[in-house]
């Protein structure tokens, strides 16, 4: 957790750069031991709405497990989710976890030049705002597993696809 608060002051410096930030974390994601636990500050959605934290859990020698807290907004709905019995609303899960995530892939500093970029002033690619590069790009190839299988294994909860990058076949009309 003291890890995360130092990666949270780099994130907050104004003179350091997403470069000097990646020096850092880096080698932290591949340092952590068997068993042990990063927690990463992450990229804020352009509307300022929403946030996310991100969990490191290092399983074994070769995979982690990643969880992802989303403090609200759009990012929000596409965590898992139950209808409450009393109000028919749904109430979501704040966090989803993607298992068997490799070793590999977390200490590569592409996957966290891409998730980090926007607090440093570079707009999120096309179609990519508030968390969609998070959850449609990024999180599934971390694993290489669609995230409605990732987030299926939340018991107890339902989860279904969220177009909101778009309904495009106007399916929720």
């Amino acid at each position: 957790f003291r890890l995360g608060l130092e990666l949270l002051k780099l994130l907050k410096a104004e003179k350091g750069s997403l470069f000097d930030l990646l020096e850092q974390l880096v080698p932290m994601v591949a340092a952590v031991p068997p068993g042990g636990v990063l927690v990463v500050p992450a990229a804020h959605a352009p509307s300022g709405d929403s946030s996310f934290l991100l969990v490191l859990r290092r399983d074994d020698d070769s995979t982690f497990s990643v969880s992802v807290a989303a403090s609200g907004g759009a990012p929000l709905r596409r965590h898992p989710a139950r209808r409450n019995s009393a109000s028919g609303q749904l109430e979501y899960a704040t966090s989803l976890v993607v298992r068997g995530v490799p070793r590999d892939r977390l200490a590569d500093s592409a996957f966290w030049f891409l998730l980090l970029r926007q607090p440093y002033g570079s707009p999120p690619p096309a179609g990519h705002a508030d968390g969609t590069l998070l959850y449609e790009v990024l999180l599934p190839a971390l694993s290489d597993t669609p995230l409605s299988a990732s987030a299926a294994e939340a018991g107890g909860l339902w989860w279904g696809a969220q177009p909101l990058s778009g309904d495009h076949a106007r399916g929720e009309c």
